[in-house]
C-alpha cells in the first residue's frame, strides 16, 4: 500500500509539456515578435501584462518547429541590444559626468590649495559603485525571468548544442558589453575604471573614513561572478591583482612616512596598528583568499623588507629596548617576525649581535664600574689602604662574572615577558652567551675567583634562595664554559687555600657547590675536591686523637716550658697528594726544625706511624704559617707569617746576643742555618727584610734584591699601627725574584703558596705554567683514552679512534674537546712506546699490544 501511494504522488507531481497547437505550419518571425515586446518589457520592469504560460508556449512552438537556433540567436541579440543602448549608455555617461565634475574642481583650486586625494570624491564614487550594483541587480533579475521563458530551450537545444545557457548569455554579455566595453574616447574599460573607483573609495577607509561596507562586498561579489571563457573570475584576473598594487603603494607610502623618522618604536607601533587595522578590513571586506594574499604582502612590505634596519637602529632600535627593558615594544617585535617566520630567523640573528656585542660592553663596564669604585675612596685613611694592583685585579675578574650572571638574567626575563619562553630563541642567545664568553681565555679563572669570593665572604648572612641563586649562576656559567679541565685546575687550587686556611664561610656552602659541580659534570670531576674535603675532616680527627694522647705525657709541659710558659698549639694537615694542587718537596726535608716543633715533628711522627702502619710522611713546613709574639722595645706584637719566616727569625735572631740588634748574619749564614733552599730563603727575607710594611729584620746594603753578601739583624726600630698582623711571602712567579733565586722555570711548588690565604688573579707568567701543566694533564687523559678505546677493540682505523676518543673525553667526560692534531700525537707517542703498532699492509689501521 505504501509503495504504490508513492507511485501516486510521483505521477501527480510530474511535469507535463503543453499540449501541441492545432497547427502544424509556424511563423517564427510573428512568434519572435510578441516574444521580443515581451522581453523589452521585463528589461524595462513591465512584464506584469504579459502571462507566463502564453511566453513559454511561444519559445516552446518556436522549438519543436527546430525554430531553436533562430530564438537562441534571437535571445542573446536582445540581451546584448539592451546592454549596448541602454544599461552602458546609462553608467558610462554618469561616469563621464562624474570625472568632468572633478577635473572642474580641479582647476578651480588656488596655488596654495590642497589637491584632492582621490580622482572623484566619496559621494561620487558610491553613487557610481552604486549604479553599477543596481543595474547588475536589475540585469539578473530580467536575465533569470527571461531564462525562464526559454527554459525548454535550454533544457534541449542548449544542452544538446553545448552553447551556454540563456541565464549564462546574459552574464557573458554583460562582462563583455559592459565591463570590459571601453570608455567613450578612452583606451580605459569600463571595468578598469570600475576598479579604479572602487579602490579609490575603499582607501578612504584606510584612512579614516566610514564607507559603505555593503557596498564594497556586493561590488566584489559582481566582480566574482563574471566569469570569462577560460574559467577565470573577471575578480581573479583583474581586481584582485589592482587591489594587491593599491596595497603594496600603500604600504610603501606609509613605510617611506615610518622610516623618514628614523624610529624603531614608533614603526613598530604603527605597523601593528596598520595590520590589525588591515587584518579587521580583510575580515569585513575581502574574500578569504584574497584576505591571505593581502596578509603575505602586508608582512612581507611591513616586517621581511625593513624590520632587520629597524631592529639595528642605534638610538631606538632593539638593542636600546633591551636596555630600557622595553617588554611591550619587544613583544610586538616578536608577533610581527612570527608572522612571517616561525623560525623568527630575523630577530634570531639580531639578538645574536647584540648579545655578542654586549661581550664587549661587559668589559668596558667593569672596567667603569672598578674606576667608579676607585674613585669613590676620597678619604685618606680609604686611599692609604686602596687595593693592589693584583688585588684590583682579582676583583675585575669577580664583578665581570658579577656582571655577566646580571646580563644573563636581563636576557632571561625578556624572553619570559616578550619572546613567550620561546624555546628557539632561548637557544639562540643562549649560544650567543656561550661564544662571547669563551672569547675571553680568563673566563675559567674568573669563575674560579667570583665562587671563591662568594664562599669566603660575598653569602655572609645571605638566605638560603640567595646562595641557591648564586651557585645556579655559576653552574650555567660552568655549563657554558668550553675548556672545564682549566676551571678545575683553579678551582682545586683556591679549594686547597680556603679549606687548609679555614676561610670559608661554612662547609656546608663548599659542599653545596661541589655537589652541583657534580650533577653537571660527573663524579670523576669532582672525586678530588671530595677527597681534599675528606682529608681535612680526617685531619682534625688525627689532630685531636694526637692531643688527646699527648695529655696523657708531658708533652705539653715541656713545650710551655721551652715557649716561655705559653701554651704552645699545632694543627695538623695530613693531605693525599694525589688530591692536592701542590706537589712533595724533597727539599723541605733537610730544613732545620726550631726544637719545640721538633719534638712535635717527631712525637707527631711515632704517633702516626703506630696508629697507620706502612704510610709515609712528607713534611711540607713551606706550605705553613705560625703565630709569634714578638716583643719590640716600645710595643709587643702578634704575627702570623709563614713557617719558614718563622724558622728564619727563631733560629737566627732569637738569643741573647740579638736583643741590642747589634748580630747581623750574612745570606749565606742564614741558609747554613736554617738549610732553607735558596728560592724560599730569599722570598721569606724579602717578605721580612725588604717588604716596607713588615720589616722585622734589617738589611745591609738597602736594596730590593737579596745577595748573597748581604747582612741582616734585628729590626728594632720596627713600628706599625696594627699590634696584630700578617706578614705574607713574596711570589716567586716573577721574573726577578726568580733571576735572584737563580731559577730560570716555576716549579708547581713555587706556583702554589697555601700560607697565602686570598686569592688573585694570576700574572701572565703564572698563567703561562697553569696552562702548561693543564696541557700535559691532557695529554695523559688522551693517553688513557686511546689506551681504553684500543683495548676494548684491539683494532681501530686512525679516523675512527680519533672520534671515539674525542667523544669520551669530549662528550662523556665533558672536560675539554682535544684537538685531533692533539690524538695524532698522542697515537704516534703510544707507538713509540709500543703500546700500538701501526699496521704493515694499511697505514691507517692500528692494533693494540698488550
Amino acid at each position: 500500500m505504501l509503495s504504490s501511494t508513492l507511485k501516486q504522488q510521483k505521477s501527480k507531481s510530474k511535469i507535463r509539456p503543453p499540449r501541441k497547437s492545432g497547427s502544424n505550419t509556424l511563423d517564427p518571425n510573428e512568434s519572435w515578435k510578441l516574444l521580443e515586446v515581451a522581453i523589452h518589457d521585463i528589461q524595462n520592469k513591465n512584464a506584469s501584462k504579459w502571462s507566463f504560460e502564453q511566453l513559454y508556449r511561444l519559445a516552446y512552438n518556436l522549438v519543436l518547429s527546430k525554430n531553436a537556433q533562430y530564438l537562441y540567436n534571437h535571445v542573446h541579440d536582445e540581451i546584448v541590444k539592451y546592454l549596448e543602448e541602454n544599461v552602458r549608455t546609462q553608467l558610462e555617461s554618469l561616469i563621464i559626468k562624474k570625472e568632468e565634475q572633478q577635473m572642474m574642481n580641479t582647476s578651480n583650486l588656488q596655488e596654495n590649495d590642497v589637491l584632492p586625494d582621490h580622482a572623484i570624491s566619496k559621494s561620487d564614487a558610491a553613487e557610481i559603485l552604486n549604479l553599477f550594483n543596481k543595474i547588475w541587480d536589475d540585469h539578473l533579475i530580467s536575465v533569470w525571468l527571461i531564462s525562464q521563458v526559454v527554459m525548454y530551450m535550454d533544457r534541449t537545444f542548449t544542452k544538446e548544442n553545448r552553447l551556454p545557457l540563456v541565464y549564462d548569455v546574459g552574464l557573458i554579455s554583460f562582462q563583455k558589453y559592459i565591463v570590459m566595453h571601453n570608455l567613450e574616447a578612452s583606451n580605459v574599460t569600463i571595468g578598469a575604471k570600475l576598479i579604479e573607483i572602487f579602490l579609490n573609495y575603499f582607501s578612504l577607509n584606510r584612512n579614516g573614513e566610514m564607507i559603505d561596507k555593503f557596498l564594497i562586498k556586493s561590488t566584489i561579489t559582481i566582480f566574482e561572478s563574471l566569469v570569462g571563457v577560460d574559467g577565470e573570475t573577471y575578480y581573479s584576473r583583474y581586481f584582485e591583482p589592482a587591489l594587491l598594487l593599491s596595497s603594496h603603494r600603500y604600504y610603501e607610502q606609509k613605510i617611506n612616512e615610518l622610516l623618514g623618522h628614523q624610529s624603531g618604536s614608533l614603526y613598530i607601533n604603527k605597523a601593528v596598528q596598520i595590520i590589525n587595522d588591515e587584518e579587521s578590513r580583510f575580515q569585513i571586506y575581502l574574500p578569504n583568499q584574497t584576505a591571505e594574499k593581502l596578509r603575505d604582502l602586508m608582512y612581507k612590505d611591513l616586517v621581511v623588507a625593513n624590520i632587520e634596519n629597524i631592529l639595528n637602529l642605534q638610538n631606538d632600535g632593539l638593542k636600546k629596548w633591551i636596555e630600557n627593558n622595553d617588554f611591550e615594544i619587544m613583544e610586538k617585535v616578536y608577533r610581527l617576525v612570527e608572522g612571517v617566520d616561525s623560525n623568527k630567523m630575523i630577530l634570531k640573528k639580531c639578538l645574536r649581535s647584540i648579545v655578542i656585542h654586549n661581550g664587549d660592553d661587559l668589559i668596558a663596564q667593569t672596567k667603569l664600574q672598578q674606576a667608579k669604585d676607585f674613585d669613590a675612596s676620597d678619604d685618606k685613611k680609604k686611599k692609604a689602604t686602596k687595593k693592589s694592583g693584583k688585588e684590583a685585579n682579582t676583583q675585575y675578574a669577580v664583578n665581570y662574572i658579577k656582571n655577566f650572571t646580571n646580563c644573563k638574567s636581563k636576557y632571561d626575563q625578556i624572553i619570559e615577558k616578550a619572546f613567550n619562553n620561546d624555546i628557539e630563541i632561548y637557544r639562540e642567545v643562549e649560544s650567543a652567551f656561550i661564544t662571547f664568553l669563551n672569547e675571553n681565555n680568563r673566563i675559567q679563572e674568573y669563575l674560579s675567583l667570583y665562587i671563591d669570593d662568594c664562599i669566603k665572604k660575598s653569602l655572609k648572612n645571605k638566605s638560603s634562595d640567595e646562595v641557591e641563586r648564586v651557585f645556579n649562576d655559576s653552574i650555567l656559567i660552568f655549563k657554558f664554559i668550553k675548556d672545564k679541565d682549566i676551571f678545575e685546575k683553579y678551582y682545586k687550587n683556591h679549594l686547597a687555600k680556603r679549606l687548609l686556611n679555614q676561610k670559608s664561610i661554612s662547609t656546608e656552602l663548599e659542599l653545596q657547590m661541589i655537589s652541583k659541580l657534580k650533577t653537571e659534570a660527573g663524579s670523576t670531576f669532582t672525586a678530588k675536591f671530595e677527597g681534599m674535603f675528606k682529608d681535612v675532616k680526617i685531619s682534625q680527627d688525627i689532630t685531636q686523637q694526637f692531643r688527646n694522647e699527648a695529655s696523657k705525657t708531658t708533652l705539653a709541659s715541656d713545650l710551655a716550658r721551652m715557649n716561655d710558659g705559653r701554651k704552645f698549639d699545632v694543627d695538623f694537615s695530613i693531605l693525599t697528594a694525589n688530591f692536592w694542587p701542590m706537589p712533595v718537596n724533597k727539599a723541605m726535608e733537610e730544613v732545620t726544625y726550631v726544637p719545640a716543633l721538633d719534638i712535635v715533628k717527631a712525637t707527631f711522627e711515632k704517633f702516626y706511624n703506630n696508629t697507620y702502619n706502612g704510610r709515609n710522611l712528607t713534611w711540607a713546613p713551606n706550605m705553613c704559617t705560625i703565630d709569634l709574639r714578638m716583643n719590640f722595645p716600645g710595643k709587643t706584637y702578634l704575627v702570623n707569617m709563614p713557617t719558614l719566616a718563622a724558622f728564619i727569625v727563631l733560629t737566627c735572631f732569637n738569643d741573647e746576643e740579638t736583643e741590642d740588634g747589634s748580630k747581623s748574619l750574612t745570606f749565606e749564614e742564614i741558609h747554613q742555618i736554617t738549610k732553607i733552599p735558596n728560592s724560599d730563603l730569599i722570598r721569606h727575607l724579602q717578605s721580612i727584610a725588604v717588604a716596607p710594611k713588615t720589616r722585622i729584620l734589617k738589611k745591609t746594603p738597602i736594596s730590593r734584591d737579596i745577595n748573597p753578601t748581604d747582612r741582616f739583624s734585628l729590626n728594632l726600630d720596627f713600628k706599625s699601627l696594627q699590634t696584630k698582623f700578617k706578614i705574607l711571602a713574596v711570589s716567586l712567579s716573577s721574573a726577578s725574584s726568580r733571576m735572584q733565586a737563580g731559577i730560570n722555570q716555576i716549579s708547581e711548588s713555587d706556583k702554589f703558596d697555601a700560607t697565602f690565604s686570598s686569592s688573585r688573579l694570576e700574572t701572565d707568567e703564572e698563567r703561562s705554567f697553569t696552562l702548561t701543566a693543564v696541557q700535559r694533564s691532557r695529554e695523559y687523559e688522551v693517553d688513557a683514552a686511546i689506551v681504553r678505546v684500543m683495548k676494548a677493540r684491539q683494532s681501530a682505523k686512525y679516523q675512527v679512534l680519533v672520534a671515539e676518543v674525542v667523544r669520551l673525553i669530549g662528550d662523556v667526560g665533558k672536560r675539554f674537546r682535544p684537538q685531533p692534531s692533539l690524538v695524532k700525537r698522542r697515537v704516534e707517542d703510544l707507538v713509540d712506546k709500543e703500546y700500538l703498532r701501526r699496521d704493515e699492509n694499511d697505514r691507517e689501521l692500528f692494533w693494540y699490544v698488550a
